[in-house]
Order: C-alpha cells, then structure tokens, then sequence
C-alpha cells in the first residue's frame, strides 16, 4: 500500500470524508477516474484507490499518479493480493476507511468535481440524519462522450423500507453512505453483486433517511467491462444472470433482517421476491418439468408477479415477439 498524506489545506470545520475509488483491469479509463477524484472541491478529503489484482496496468497507473499528485488530499493506494471480487474489495477496503461518510466510484467512471461537495452540503442541511445520498447521472460511451444527460435516477427518498422491499432502486456509482450501514450489519455476501440496493435497503433498515440529489453528479460509463459483456450475451442467459443476482440480493437482505430481528416481519416480502427470481431462474434454463409446477404455485400465490415474470423473461428472452406484441396492443388500443 501507498500512503501519501497531505491536509494542507483542510477546512477544520468540516468532516473528514473518504472517497472510495474501486478498479478491476480498467487501464483504459482509470486516469479519468482518478482525475474526477483528484478534482474534488471538498475538503477534508481521504481518496482510497484500490485495485482488484488487475492484470493489466490499472494498479500502475494507479501508483504513478498518487505519486505525481501535488494537491491538498490524503491519497492511500492498495491492491489486493490476489482478486477477491467484487462484494469482498468492498469489504476489505470498508475495514480500512477513516472518516465515517464514504463516497463511492468506479475505475470507469468520472465525478463531477463538486460531487463530494454536494452531498456533504445535502448532508449537513439535514443535520447529518441522512445516512445515504445518491444522485442522478449522465451516461457515457466508451470514448467519453455523453449519451444521455441526467435522467436515470428518480427521486424516491421520502420511501420507508416497506415500499423500498417492493421495488429497490440502485446504480451504486452514484452512492455516498455513512459507515454506520456497513459496521452495523457486517460485511457483504461474497457473492453479492449489487451493494447499490443494499446500502439504501440497510440505511432504511437502521432508521436512516435516504436523500436523492437531482443533478447528474456522475458520468456514468455504459458498455464496457461487464456491462459490455452482459450486453453480448444471449437475452435468456442475461435474465438468468440477473435473477441469479437478484436472489443473492433477497438473500443478503434476509440476512440482515435477521441480525436486526425483523425477519418474521417481512417474511412474507421476501419470500414473494425469492419465489419470483428461482422461477425466473426455472425459466431461463427451460427446465420446463420443474417450471411448470413453480409458475402454477406462484401464479397461484401471485398473479401479477408472475404475470410481470412472464413479461419480463419474453421482453429479454424474445425481443423480436415482445415488439411485436407491443406493435399489436398498440394498434388495438388506436382502433
């Protein structure tokens, strides 16, 4: 690990806050990002670059520009010793944070250089009883350029833990949280994909508020890494993919529930959940034995889930059917 630490030029009434920059093989666009961090206006600032065990020279870059750096934040570089996945660099950089606000980035992403500034403002204007912030985006190609301009997030901070359980909201690039809702719960899943719905989810949970802030605070890189390769993929493994992700979610969900005492509580939530994602995932491998009796239960238990099911695995699975389909409702509705 590198340390280098300056606080020159700290403003002693503000909080410390820690800016998380998360990389994995990002050569490509990791000086973006480190610019975006480097760039922010906020201080006290800590900037945590960690790097999954590329294999490329995102760690490289990483080091050589921490090193070059002549601003007025405190810049920590680390690397994990061998690749530890997503859920896990979370929880091994989590442990070492410093301030107790952390903003979070992506190595392919780019942060306007009043983010951090923002959201501590939204933050203190609420006298600090906000534990998560998020913000709108703007999504970029892979050349930088902007597709489209804010938009993507809606509001929905006014919504209780209840409403949240039926319709998560995410896109964790644009997060900020206080560490309250990781050290009070413990670590991520090791499998867990998706943080973006369990920071809200956990903040709600602990009594927190969540505050949305609707300016695009983040330039959001679509069609690369990941994102790029669940693009390619055949539409019925995307949805299986996705269900797979989202029954790790219900999981880690039900997991903290449990450590909180409420599991008997929404226990009939998550269970509508997870019945809704392994019939999915039933679906998606055409096991038509074992789905016919699933959907029959569920639509039984469900209709509109599964009926939202159905539509959903048709829309990703078969395209070309669900616009035509849509072609035909349109046109009875117009006659």
């Amino acid at each position: 690990m590198i340390d280098r630490s300056d606080s020159g030029n700290a403003v002693d009434s503000n909080p410390l806050v820690t800016f998380a920059l998360f990389a994995y093989n990002q050569e490509k666009f990791i000086r973006e990002a480190i610019r975006g961090a480097f760039s922010q206006t906020y201080s006290p600032l800590e900037i945590i670059l960690s790097d999954d065990c590329s294999s490329d020279k995102t760690f490289a870059i990483m080091k050589e520009m921490a090193a070059a750096y002549p601003g007025p934040h405190a810049v920590r570089v680390r690397a994990s010793a061998k690749n530890r996945g997503f859920a896990e660099h979370i929880n091994d950089v989590m442990r070492e944070v410093r301030s107790e606000f952390i903003v979070l980035a992506a190595g392919d992403d780019i942060s306007n250089p009043a983010r951090v500034q923002r959201l501590i403002d939204e933050r203190l204007r609420h006298e600090c009883k906000i534990m998560c912030i998020y913000s709108d985006v703007s999504t970029i190609n892979t050349e930088g350029a902007i597709i489209q301009e804010g938009g993507i997030h809606a509001d929905r901070s006014g919504e209780d833990l209840p409403h949240f359980m039926e319709l998560p909201f995410w896109l964790g690039p644009s997060y900020a949280f206080d560490l309250a809702v990781y050290r009070e719960l413990g670590s991520f899943l090791s499998d867990l994909k998706n943080e973006d719905y369990i920071i809200p989810f956990r903040t709600l949970l602990l009594g927190g508020r969540v505050a949305y802030i609707k300016e695009s605070l983040v330039h959001y890189r679509i069609e690369v890494g990941h994102r790029r390769d669940e693009i390619r993929m055949r539409p019925t493994t995307r949805f299986l993919l996705e269900n797979r992700r989202k029954e790790i979610v219900f999981n880690q969900m039900q997991n903290d529930l449990q450590k909180k005492s409420m599991d008997q509580l929404y226990r009939a939530v998550i269970e509508k959940h997870l019945s809704r994602v392994r019939c999915g995932i039933q679906l998606a491998s055409k096991n038509v034995i074992c789905t016919l009796p699933i959907c029959l239960n569920m639509l039984a238990r469900d209709p509109r889930g599964m009926v939202g099911l159905l539509r959903s695995f048709i829309a990703i699975g078969y395209p070309k059917f669900f616009n035509r389909y849509q072609r035909w409702k349109q046109l009875i509705v117009s006659c």
